[in-house]
């Protein structure tokens, strides 16, 4: 039998089984995840070692073809990481059953939440995003088929075998988290109800492209900031800071940065040594270049593109219309950001961005797990996609019509 035929049995009988059935199989996981977390990091080593011999041998290649490996961040593990797992695993049992909650599109005894069904997930190095993935799926009664990057291959199949021991011990059927090589990922793709893909631009354009059912992208990187007129440079220090900080990968990293023309070369300069006492690369348009010979000129084409790393790219805008404009037109549209201290720029900003989610004077570090607010966040699509990625993006509604 296939891996989707498998999956879409046990998607049947995952929707007939109680929440609590489902609850006692995350936990059941995560218990897994405490007793077996050096398979995971022993697993995890030989791709860390693969990969920086694999990077050691093709050097000379990779500068060639401008080859950008995987961040070493995004591929490794850490106990924490393992323990953060258990945590949020904890989280997602402990939620009310999604299915018996009111979708609430008509009047509430009208509509209900029902699995999507089959459900896919492409995700390049990022082992949590899958971890999460399945929390998600389980809780919600899909079934999950997982196709990862070829740079985590012992990690994922190390997490695979602990997740289907542990749900064969709970008496879930086999195809609630199966794996897809790269043929019938190519062959049999298609009949996957609805794939998440997380991973850099280059990944999901490729999957894009293979994949004709429905497709969540999560977007990561090349957020933008405009610092506005009346704007303190301290909130601008503090905002870039902290949205580089990743658990493990820095979602919302603003890279870029739009300066009202009022703010003075002796701000600029002295936000720029303290960034860089903090190890970021500073670049600039044609104009700060001019001005400042030491700032790097970032390319025209890369104020469209993610970077990865720490550096964040400076231009000047002639005010919040063409701050707007050119977000717009060059973010991610997944999380940018404005600080300043006039509530009309801010209010004019939050109406006319375009973008997921918006930061007024606020920090942008993107939470997965969001313990605080009982709540877990897969990721965070574009300005064309859903919003955040969360429980109910993994379900759909039932309309439920009444006679007399």
């Amino acid at each position: 039998m296939s891996s989707i035929a498998m999956a879409q049995a046990a998607s049947h009988q995952l929707a007939m089984m109680t929440c609590q059935q489902r609850d006692a199989a995350i936990r059941c996981i995560a218990q897994a995840f405490e007793q077996n977390y050096y398979l995971l990091l022993e697993a995890n080593t030989l791709d860390l070692e693969a990969m920086q011999n694999w990077q050691r041998t093709n050097a000379e290649s990779q500068a060639a073809a401008q080859i950008n490996p995987i961040p070493s961040e995004w591929l490794r593990l850490t106990k924490e990481q393992i323990q953060r797992w258990i945590k949020a695993f904890s989280l997602i049992a402990g939620m009310p059953d999604p299915l018996r909650q009111m979708a609430g599109f008509y009047s509430p005894r009208q509509c209900h939440w029902m699995p999507l069904g089959v459900l896919g997930l492409a995700y390049e190095g990022l082992t949590e995003v899958a971890v999460m993935a399945i929390g998600m799926s389980l809780k919600t009664a899909n079934s999950l088929i997982l196709y990862p990057s070829l740079e985590n291959a012992h990690t994922h199949a190390a997490l695979l075998q602990i997740c289907q021991d542990s749900l064969s011990s709970q008496h879930l059927p086999d195809g609630c988290v199966l794996s897809m090589d790269r043929p019938e990922f190519n062959a049999e793709s298609d009949r996957v109800r609805q794939w998440i893909v997380y991973g850099r631009p280059a990944w999901r354009s490729a999957i894009r492209e293979q994949v004709k059912s429905s497709v969540m992208e999560a977007m990561i990187g090349n957020c933008y900031l405009y610092w506005a007129a009346s704007g303190g440079v301290d909130s601008v220090r503090e905002m870039i800071l902290a949205s580089h900080i990743g658990e493990p990968e820095a979602v919302n990293a603003i890279e870029k940065v739009l300066v009202h023309p009022q703010h003075s070369s002796s701000s600029l300069v002295r936000l720029w040594a303290d960034l860089r006492s903090k190890g970021f690369e500073i670049f600039g348009d044609d104009a700060i270049v001019a001005e400042f010979p030491d700032v790097k000129r970032l390319p025209d084409e890369d104020w469209n593109k993610p970077c990865f790393r720490k550096q964040v790219a400076f231009r000047g805008v002639e005010n919040i219309a063409g701050a707007i404009e050119f977000i717009n037109t060059h973010s991610s549209g997944h999380a940018d950001s404005i600080v300043t201290e006039s509530y009309g720029a801010s209010q004019e900003f939050v109406q006319q961005i375009r973008s997921t989610t918006v930061y007024l004077n606020a920090i942008g570090r993107f939470q997965r797990c969001q313990f605080t607010e009982g709540d877990v966040v897969l990721g965070t699509t574009g300005r064309s996609g859903f919003g955040s990625i969360r429980m109910q993006s993994l379900l759909t509604p039932k309309r439920v019509v009444y006679g007399n």
